[in-house]
């Protein structure tokens, strides 16, 4: 198991690396739902390299228009579930970014509507 967490790990790395030149085409890949899903089910793994490229790429890409429509409510409760299990792994600082984005739009979008 530990092999395959260290590939996952890698597999998410080397999406949101292709995310900084390739944005919108890895967004668009028929895969992508698939890929976001598994990167929120490692969002409670006990592997910290893999579930800090999962806080990534959630962070990443959450408020995309059709991410968002999907997965925004699954997508906080698993965060908000794990927040223990973050500051035990040393990942408290990627996740109160994540979560200070979340309601910086949130206020954002109640602003707009």
């Amino acid at each position: 198991i530990e092999g395959q967490m260290e590939l996952v790990s890698a597999m998410l790395k080397m999406l949101s690396c292709a995310a900084d030149k390739f944005f919108h085409r890895v967004l668009s890949l028929p895969l992508f739902p698939s890929i976001f899903s598994l990167a929120l089910s490692l969002l409670s793994s006990q592997d910290r390299d893999a579930t800090r490229e999962a806080i990534r790429i959630v962070h990443r890409f959450i408020f995309q228009p059709a991410v968002y429509s999907s997965f925004f409510i699954p997508a906080l409760s698993l965060l908000l579930l794990n927040a223990g299990n973050f500051q035990k792994m040393n990942l408290s600082q990627i996740f109160s970014d994540l979560i200070f984005d979340i309601m910086q739009k949130g206020v954002n979008r109640a602003e707009v509507e």
